[in-house]
């Protein structure tokens, strides 16, 4: 049965590998070099080649889990200095500081060297509901049913919604096509 600590440290690698964007995962598989056919290539789902590339890694021709570890930390690590390099835009002359302030539900602010900028979009509430201008309570009761019907239909849209990517294959077999039947008729 194998260590329950070295279970815990593989399962640890598999989800950091998995949960990588495709460039950084990519970039890993790059610089580990296995042969080819041993991963699969960019077009497959992290799912599949993160478990391939382990069990490569694991194999007599592999270069061993912790091998991966460091290039792993190597290719995070590059990218946290790549992202915070002072770029030509960056430099003291030319520097803007910006800061973005909201989320796609609610308006945008964007603000910064004494300027304000508000994008509005157009997906979601405000944060707040709006109150009725006058002491009318069918305002008031107009405004929570629409309130209540717009938080209902965004809750069932699929614009914030979690998309998956379907691997579709071809497979021509599994659909008959009319002028493949053959029609009996019986003599008259």
């Amino acid at each position: 049965m194998p260590d329950s600590a070295d279970s815990h440290k593989r399962l640890i690698l598999f989800n950091q590998l998995v949960l990588l964007p495709e460039p950084q995962l990519n970039q890993v598989i790059f610089t580990l070099k296995p042969a080819v056919g041993n991963v699969s290539s960019s077009r497959a789902r992290p799912g599949e080649r993160v478990p391939e590339l382990l069990q490569w890694a694991e194999s007599s021709i592999g270069c061993g889990l912790e091998e991966v570890e460091c290039v792993l930390e190597r290719v995070l690590a590059d990218t946290h200095a790549t992202s915070e390099q002072p770029t030509l835009e960056g430099t003291a002359a030319n520097r803007q500081d910006v800061q973005v302030r909201g989320s796609v539900e609610n308006s945008a602010v964007v603000s910064g060297d004494g300027n304000r900028v508000e994008v509005h979009h157009h997906y979601g509430l405000p944060e707040t509901k709006p109150e009725p201008t006058r002491s009318d309570t069918n305002e008031k009761t107009l405004i929570d049913a629409v309130w209540t019907e717009v938080e209902d239909r965004l809750r069932q849209s699929l614009h914030n919604a979690i998309l998956i990517r379907l691997d579709m294959a071809e497979q021509r077999n599994q659909v008959s096509r009319p002028w493949d039947s053959q029609l009996r008729t019986a003599t008259q």
